[in-house]
């Protein structure tokens, strides 16, 4: 198996130790790669999730809810948390996400 750094590789089809990363790849694995990432256009939005439970069900929250209204949701990302005190304790957790779909062709 071949150990790819990931500053060593800039793009899909960068030779990484004189050898294509996708040459690495199983022939199916290879064209799924290339299908599954190649020409996508993604919109990305900003969601706040909350739940009184802990992050993970706040951002669980967070996508079930765009995911009512959205389609194609594909990736998430978590870029803040925070929380409410109450009392000395921990009320509710908050986490803020960028979500990425994809656009639909005309």
């Amino acid at each position: 198996m071949k150990k790819i750094r990931a500053n060593s590789v800039s793009s899909p089809s960068v030779a990484v130790n004189s050898v294509s990363f996708l040459d690495g790849l199983a022939d199916g694995r290879r064209e799924n790669w290339r299908n599954y990432m190649t020409h996508h256009v993604y919109k990305v939005v900003e969601l706040v999730g909350s739940s009184p439970e802990g992050i993970t069900q706040a951002v669980e929250a967070a996508i079930e809810k765009a995911a009512a209204s959205l389609r194609n949701l594909r990736w998430f990302e978590v870029i803040e948390t925070r929380g409410q005190i109450e009392n000395g304790k921990v009320r509710c957790y908050q986490v803020t996400l960028k979500v990425g779909f994809t656009l639909e062709d005309p």
